[in-house]
């Protein structure tokens, strides 16, 4: 069984050294994220039986809180809108990807064969800095889905020809574009995060 406290912590920890690395973007004090975790840390007890779905939507009801108290505490500087949308965003990819791991695998081969996914497969933070791509859209931008699929919802950025972009992870489903087969990358760009096809990227 996946240990999603762990899972949680992870992903708290990993959008906290984001902010603090973002010269951008206000450091946030670090009271916004232990309120977090020790909320976290009430979830912990039987995780099964709550069911998943609960267990991400508590986990986001425990963000929207922590931004509350926040923004209400006169004594602690109130963090930037986008680490918490950051925060509800990985939770999300976080419960997709769960989601996605275990509907591709065989029903009748669970029992007995399937191994659960480790964190770091789920949330492999990792593996960012060593996959550097450069998009080649022949001059025009391309727009980032939400999912590893054409024609579902997409974000509001669009990428220039020739940006820089940080490889998180590929799909594990494949589309045929102009005659080949390719699959989806989870890339970030300037600190939005979204798929596009990796027929666009290019790695020189």
């Amino acid at each position: 069984m996946l240990n999603y406290i762990d899972l949680f912590r992870k992903v708290t920890t990993a959008v906290q050294n984001i902010n603090r690395d973002d010269p951008e973007v206000k450091t946030a004090d670090p009271s916004v994220f232990d309120k977090l975790n020790q909320r976290i840390e009430q979830e912990q007890g039987p995780q099964e039986s709550d069911g998943r779905t609960d267990m991400f939507e508590r986990m986001k009801k425990h963000i929207d809180e922590v931004q509350y108290e926040n923004e209400c505490d006169e004594a602690c500087e109130t963090a930037e809108p986008s680490v918490f949308e950051n925060l509800q965003k990985e939770i999300e990819m976080l419960k997709q990807k769960v989601q996605a791991q275990e509907a591709n695998q065989d029903p009748g081969h669970v029992s007995d064969q399937w191994n659960a996914p480790t964190p770091d497969i789920l949330f492999d933070s990792g593996q960012s800095s060593e996959m550097i791509a450069v998009t080649n859209s022949m001059g025009g931008s391309l727009g980032m889905s939400q999912n590893p699929e054409i024609g579902g919802p997409t974000l509001s950025v669009r990428v220039p020809d020739r940006s820089r972009v940080t490889i998180i992870e590929y799909s594990q489903n494949k589309i045929n574009l102009d005659g080949k087969d390719c699959r989806f990358a989870y890339v970030d760009y300037n600190g939005q995060r979204g798929w596009i096809p990796e027929s666009y990227l290019n790695f020189n």
